[in-house]
């Protein structure tokens, strides 16, 4: 038996892939160390209506690479659902094998390996119970919960209290159930607009959502909130919170960390007057730890976004896209800027940004854990019998020829 010892050298070279438009409001989806994906979103040049996309790309996760050339892969157009409009959202499944495309109350099971469709499936039920774009996925069950729309009914016996229809779909269960329910207290911000952002918390069990979180939050120095809520006892109570706690802001990066036991608040767009007529994008970033009810403020940005994609994977919080100036010209349509510029197009940063949550520090590199490359190097090498170990700044592989 012969043996051939190789190098291998534990920052994966990455080559330059094909990079996602910037743009605005896309959904997405991720599996820490795995994969994010991005689909549509929109991109408006001033004085022009908005223009749709409908581009499709991964972020592989599990590899090492440079800002500067991100693992970004273009992949085939989604299928759309029976009746879609517009651009649907997207939710990974728990095993990350599966994306659900979802619009209202549908879903379109699509296997990424193999790029086929299942069957699609739908619930009828009232005009306010549909998922919204930003669902939530529980990564321990695969149920995935949608806050649909929110309205304050004077004639029921809510009165005055706002309250929000909560879908859950089980894409395990016996029939791929989809069901609603109300919750009451959940406080919608600006307009009715169903745009409340949440996350699960493998930690606690609980959902967290961030309150007031629409367009123009913030005028008055009002403070951003969470509140998290019991499934099973549909019960929903606000946080409280100390340190130093963020402005309300809409459209901001409202993530999990480390299982759970903390939260990444980032960006987003801030009122700026109390007329609703102008708005301020934002750079600041705050980590909540769901256990103390602590905020504790990060280095800002590089650059200010909002409405853009972000995810969480390891140590890292990684941000892409979103705009960066945002102002209401005087007959009450919305204008947006490219860095100042009175002609410029939306979607602003088109480059990555990646803030190492640990060392709160934001850096040139993402790099999964040693454990993720270390596996990863070894599924890529196929069907060869290898032993492999590690040291401080390499791996070795030794072939058994």
């Amino acid at each position: 038996m012969k043996l051939l010892l190789l190098p291998l050298i534990a920052t994966a070279l990455v080559a330059a892939q094909t990079c996602p438009e910037s743009v605005v409001r896309a959904s997405f989806t991720s599996s820490e160390h795995q994969k994010l994906y991005i689909n549509g979103g929109r991109t408006q040049t001033v004085g022009k209506k908005a223009e749709d996309r409908s581009g499709f790309f991964s972020l592989d996760l599990s590899i090492a690479w440079p800002k500067a050339t991100p693992a970004w892969k273009k992949l085939d157009p989604l299928p759309r659902l029976t009746n879609q409009t517009g651009e649907a959202s997207i939710t990974l499944s728990k095993d990350g094998a599966t994306l659900y495309v979802a619009q209202g109350l549908a879903f379109l099971p699509y296997t990424i390996a193999t790029n086929s469709t299942g069957e699609e499936i739908a619930a009828e039920v009232g005009f306010m119970d549909y998922f919204s774009l930003g669902q939530i996925r529980d990564t321990e069950t695969g149920k995935i919960y949608g806050v649909g729309w929110c309205r304050v009914d004077d004639s029921t016996t809510y009165g005055n209290r706002p309250r929000c229809t909560l879908s859950t779909f089980d894409p395990l269960g016996p029939r791929k159930t989809i069901s609603t329910s109300s919750v009451t207290g959940l406080e919608y911000g600006h307009n009715d607009l169903p745009n409340i952002q949440g996350i699960y918390s493998r930690s606690t069990k609980l959902l967290y959502f961030l309150n007031n979180s629409t367009d123009f939050a913030g005028v008055s120095g009002n403070k951003a909130t969470i509140s998290q809520y019991d499934v099973a006892g549909k019960a929903l109570q606000v946080t409280g919170a100390i340190g130093d706690i963020p402005d309300a802001r809409g459209g901001a990066c409202f993530a999990s960390a480390f299982d759970g036991t903390k939260i990444v608040l980032a960006g987003g767009l801030k009122q700026t007057s109390s007329n609703s007529t102008t708005g301020a994008v934002q750079s600041d970033v705050y980590l909540f730890d769901v256990a103390s009810k602590a905020w504790t403020k990060l280095k800002d940005a590089p650059a200010a976004f909002a409405y853009g994609v972000c995810a969480v994977s390891g140590d890292h919080l990684i941000v892409y896209g979103g705009y960066s100036e945002y102002t209401v010209s005087v007959n009450g349509s919305i204008v947006y800027r490219e860095d100042g510029s009175a002609n410029g197009t939306i979607g602003y940063n088109n480059a990555i940004s990646i803030l190492n949550l640990k060392t709160n520090t934001w850096v040139d590199e993402y790099k999964p854990s040693s454990s993720v490359l270390q596996s990863s190097a070894l599924s890529s090498l196929g069907g060869m019998k290898t032993l492999m170990y590690s040291g401080a700044l390499a791996l070795s592989v030794v072939f058994l020829l």
